[in-house]
This record gives C-alpha cells, sequence and structure tokens, in this order.
C-alpha cells in the first residue's frame, strides 16, 4: 500500500514509522497513493484543498490525531468534510465525538505522541507550566490568555521552582517575566523538551496527556466550553453545541482551582482517564490493518 502524509507538528513521525514497519510506502505529499492521512479537514489553505486533490487521485482520506485533546470543533464550528475515516486515540475521544454527532467512521489506534511509562507518585519540587500557546500566525485570544495569566499566579503563589514552557513570545501567551522563574521556550513541533525533569507540571490538552502519558503528575486549568480557535480578532469565537452533553466525558479530575487538589495529584494518577483519554500504546499491526481494511472499502463521495 502507498501512503501520503501531510505532517503537522511531527505527529504523523510514529504513525509512518509504524506503517513502515508494515510494509507500506510512504510517497512526499503530492504524489499519488492509495491513502492520504492528514491531521484536520479545516477549510484552511493546505488542508481541504489536499483533501480534494487525492480525492480526485482516487485516494482514501482518514484524520489522525491533530492534537491529544479531543476534537470539538465538529460540534457546530465547522462542518465535517465527508472524509473515509477518522483515528482516534482513545475510548473517551470516540465516546465524546459520536455524542456529539461526528457521521463519519472512527477507529481508536492508542498514543503516538511519546512513549509511555508509568505513574509514578513523588514530592512536587518542581513544577513546569506549559501555558496554552499561540497559533502559528502568534494570534492568542483573550479569553485564553487571562486563563494562562490566572493560572499563572496560582502556580508562582505555591512558592515552588517553577520553569514556564512557552511557544512564541512570552507576552503572546498573555505572560511576563518574574523573577525567580525559569522559561524555556518552546516550538510547535511535537516534542518533550524537559518535561521529564519535573515532579509536577500545570497543562492543558496536548501537554498535560504528554504528562500523563510519561507518568508524571499533572493539573490542569481552564477546562470550558471549546471554541473554533479563531485566527484573529476579527474572526468571530463559536463555542460548540453540545458541551453540556459530554462535558463530564472529557473532565481531566485534578483542576488548579480545587483546593488542595496539587498534593492529591501529585500523589495519585488519574487512572480512569488516562485509560480512556491515552490508552494503550500505538500498534504497528493493528494500526496497519485499520487502514488496509480502509482502502479495501468502497470509497466515500467528497
Amino acid at each position: 500500500m502507498i501512503v501520503a502524509v501531510k505532517d503537522h507538528q511531527g505527529k504523523s513521525r510514529a504513525l509512518v514509522d509504524a506503517l513502515r514497519t508494515q510494509g507500506w510506502f510512504v510517497v512526499p505529499l503530492g504524489a499519488p497513493a492509495d491513502l492520504l492521512l492528514i491531521d484536520h479537514d479545516v477549510n484552511r489553505p493546505g488542508w481541504r484543498d489536499v483533501i480534494d486533490a487525492y480525492a480526485e487521485f482516487g485516494a482514501k482520506i482518514v484524520l489522525y490525531p491533530h492534537g491529544a485533546n479531543v476534537i470539538c470543533s465538529w460540534d457546530g464550528p465547522e462542518e465535517p468534510y465527508p472524509v473515509d475515516a477518522c483515528l482516534v486515540i482513545g475510548q473517551a475521544h470516540r465516546e465524546v465525538m459520536e455524542t456529539y454527532g461526528y457521521p463519519r467512521p472512527m477507529h481508536i489506534i492508542g498514543w503516538s505522541f511519546c512513549e509511555q511509562k508509568p505513574f509514578q507518585p513523588r514530592e512536587a519540587k518542581r513544577v513546569l507550566f506549559a501555558p496554552t500557546h499561540p497559533l502559528g500566525n502568534g494570534y492568542l485570544n483573550d479569553e485564553q490568555k487571562q486563563a494562562n495569566q490566572i493560572a499563572y499566579e496560582q502556580v508562582l503563589q505555591w512558592g515552588l521552582p517553577v520553569t514556564v514552557r512557552h511557544v512564541g513570545p512570552l507576552s503572546a501567551n498573555g505572560l511576563e517575566r518574574r523573577r525567580g522563574v525559569e522559561y524555556e521556550r518552546a516550538h510547535l513541533s511535537l516534542g518533550l523538551g524537559s518535561l521529564d525533569d519535573h515532579d509536577l507540571v500545570v497543562a492543558r490538552e496536548t501537554m498535560l496527556s504528554m504528562a500523563i502519558a510519561r507518568g508524571i503528575p499533572a493539573m490542569t486549568y481552564h477546562q470550558a466550553c471549546p471554541d473554533n480557535d479563531p485566527h484573529g480578532p476579527t474572526e468571530p469565537m463559536i463555542k460548540v453545541s453540545n458541551w453540556q452533553k459530554y462535558r463530564d466525558l472529557m473532565h481531566y479530575p485534578y483542576d488548579l482551582n480545587m483546593p488542595g487538589i496539587r498534593f492529591g495529584a501529585a500523589a495519585g494518577e488519574a487512572t480512569v482517564y488516562r485509560q480512556r483519554m491515552i490508552g494503550p500504546q500505538l500498534e504497528a499491526k493493528a494500526l496497519s490493518g485499520i487502514l488496509t481494511g480502509i482502502c479495501e472499502r468502497e470509497s466515500v463521495t467528497v
């Protein structure tokens, strides 16, 4: 089988490596293929036009995980495109998407963003704070900036050594430098950075899941109704439609706003959350079998 892949911030690497071990031939994006792996179907240049081009080749179109968080943008803000299938990380991802009515076939593939490690309870001596990062164009909406600022102040009040892992200028994250705090410049591409060097991680979405997968005690913040992640101040913010129906499925139990929860997070793993959101490690043979089955099915109309 021949596969073309549109990589998004290194998040397809493990999938590509797995498929190569199973005899798949990976071609450069733009070359004809049996199947296109792409991270999203968003109607922006570099996504929808790529999908349409491969649909004209007769290729099957499969979405792989854009991030470690559940994709909720198809619950109102964006219209799902008729792709052949959507790959999701864990059982809870599929349940949330079924709840809001995502219409395309879904397949659980497990965790592929890093090697997993068992949870290790520990005393919180070094804290890593990873604020919600701006988009590639440098924009972050005011709601996210304010949430970062509030969480930043709460973490600093603990009086522990803190490293802030930020993408882009600190100001683009809504933050400013503080005396005694270390700052780690990160990139949008997937990577652990200094994650493993800390005893407690405070983060959201993909960085939260990376910490959980690495067995590091972790907390989150701003578990609010998702929106369409506007790309600029003139683009409207559109909240999802069915948040009340599935928010409990997405809830992480160690939230920064719960009094005294830091000590619980350091001592105990959110086991059920990890099982349902992270799941087992990606298996090459299983992934190959899923994609082979998709290639052998009759195409949808795009």
